[in-house]
């Protein structure tokens, strides 16, 4: 029901685009009209994941593998926000049997995360380790830190500190993690950053046709 009208939204600023594109200043407002029809389907995508998670379809992943591919297109955004990314990925790790899609979301929300604890630039490093149990995959960021008062609400759903932020991307991280049997945690914070680690049990889930 509100996807309808702001499908109806978008299309008729693209029809206003169309037919209007000589008028001066029209593109200035119409990009903004579309850029928060976008952010409004955002939030209600985040609304249905949330609500209605479906049963994860695993397969074998290789961890290692699956982060260098996500940061083939965070990569940019690491470095347009001046961060300085460092590997340190443990070889040889065994594969899990995961919901690489769902996983990845989680990865790709705790970089944008760290980027946005880091204004100004900094360092994030990415540590995947094998504790024989789980495999850990920390995201180490030289952010400010967490407030004491925040530290228990990060995974709480609509909880945000951020003026445009819906506070579904941990709440959701936090539904995937408990899907796969494993875990979702502030591991450190201070003043000198924050350490988030996902810890994914090994062995993981069974695939469906065991």
């Amino acid at each position: 029901e509100l996807r309808n009208p702001l499908g109806i939204v978008k299309a008729t600023v693209q029809v206003m685009e169309g037919e209007f594109k000589n008028q001066t200043g029209l593109k200035e407002y119409t990009t903004v009209i579309c850029e928060q029809v976008d952010r409004g389907n955002r939030v209600i995508k985040e609304l249905l994941d949330f609500g209605r998670p479906s049963k994860p379809i695993v397969s074998p992943v290789d961890l290692n593998s699956l982060l260098e591919s996500i940061l083939i297109f965070t990569y940019p955004m690491l470095r347009q926000n001046k961060i300085e990314l460092e590997k340190q990925f443990e070889p040889d790790l065994p594969l899990l049997n995961i919901d690489m899609d769902r996983i990845k979301q989680v990865f790709v929300n705790l970089i944008l995360n760290a980027i946005q604890a880091m204004q100004g630039g900094g360092k994030l490093i990415i540590r995947s380790v094998d504790n024989k149990d789980t495999i850990d995959v920390h995201f180490i960021d030289s952010g400010s830190g967490i407030e004491p008062q925040d530290l228990h609400h990060v995974f709480d759903p609509f909880y945000t500190t951020k003026d445009d932020g819906a506070g579904l991307g941990l709440s959701i991280s936090y539904q995937i993690m408990q899907m796969h049997g494993g875990k979702i945690r502030v591991s450190d914070t201070s003043s000198l950053g924050t350490t988030m680690t996902v810890s994914i049990p090994h062995p993981p889930l069974p695939t469906e046709n065991q």
